[in-house]
């Protein structure tokens, strides 16, 4: 019967990589490990339009690497990396990450192994990563950071940490979760979910200026409150763009429906 190997120790400091010729130099180590576990983090609380500012990468070993996107300008190693069919990408929650890397850096993807599509499939009651972890691996994971600003720089050591951590249990925690499938069956279908998640569309944020009439409370507006409201919230999509704010922190959807019914003539007002 095949056992799991254990999970890394955690603790160990991640290695950076800033320039082009240091992530050419780690994709060679990287892909000959056959299997490599991926994350990434964005800034989309923080900033307008959100983009990709870290990828975390892991080995079988749990020797992390930290990619600075904002500062290396040539990813082409990476992206060589993800369509290589011959080396499986461990995410979790694959989706976003695979939208977002696609439309940032225009990389393609081959041999993915989502986690939590795979508990999921298990019918495991929680399926976030924490939750895995701490269940399969017995590893307790830090405070999310998942609502930091992820664009500044310096990060923190302990946003370091929390990022290293990410992907530190990922290829162990696959490795629990696929003997689980193939014990009742299901490796198979995971298998073909994942192939749907590599042809996914990079993503692509449409503003639509009808969106507006499914704010929460629109629908009591008279005819002319409609109309303020769809100008209003054009206008916050304007500024957000010139400001790099999101727009829910240029003027929140609450504050446009409330002046669409009180329709104010003065700044004062």
């Amino acid at each position: 019967m095949l056992h799991p190997t254990p999970p890394p120790a955690s603790g160990g400091r991640p290695r950076w990589i800033r320039t082009p010729q240091v992530l050419a130099q780690a994709a060679v180590g990287l892909r000959a490990g056959g299997v490599l576990a991926v994350d990434s983090e964005s800034d989309s609380l923080h900033h307008f339009p959100e983009k990709v500012c870290l990828v975390q990468l892991a080995t079988p070993q749990g020797d992390v690497y930290l990619l600075d996107p904002l500062v290396v300008g040539d990813l082409e190693p990476l992206g060589a990396l993800l369509a290589d069919r011959a080396v499986v990408k461990v995410l979790h929650g694959a989706a976003y990450d695979v939208a977002c890397l696609k439309r940032d850096f225009a990389v393609a993807f081959a041999s993915i192994f989502d986690t939590m599509l795979a508990a999921q499939f298990l019918g495991m009651p929680e399926v976030g990563l924490a939750a895995l972890l701490r269940r399969l691996l017995g590893v307790a994971t830090g405070e999310s950071r998942q609502k930091d600003d992820w664009a500044t720089r310096p990060l923190s050591a302990e946003q370091e940490q929390y990022a290293a951590e990410d992907v530190r249990h990922l290829i162990a925690l696959r490795e629990h979760l696929l003997l689980a499938l193939k014990a009742c069956g299901r490796d198979g279908w995971v298998a073909e979910e994942c192939r749907a998640l590599e042809a996914l569309p990079p993503s692509e944020r449409v503003f639509r200026a009808d969106d507006c009439f499914t704010i929460k409370g629109a629908r009591s507006l008279d005819r002319r409150g409609l109309a303020v409201l769809r100008e209003l919230f054009i206008a916050r999509e304007a500024s957000a763009h010139a400001s790099g704010r999101p727009p829910f922190k240029v003027v929140g959807n609450d504050t446009l429906l409330r002046l669409a019914v009180r329709r104010p003539m003065t700044p004062e007002e």
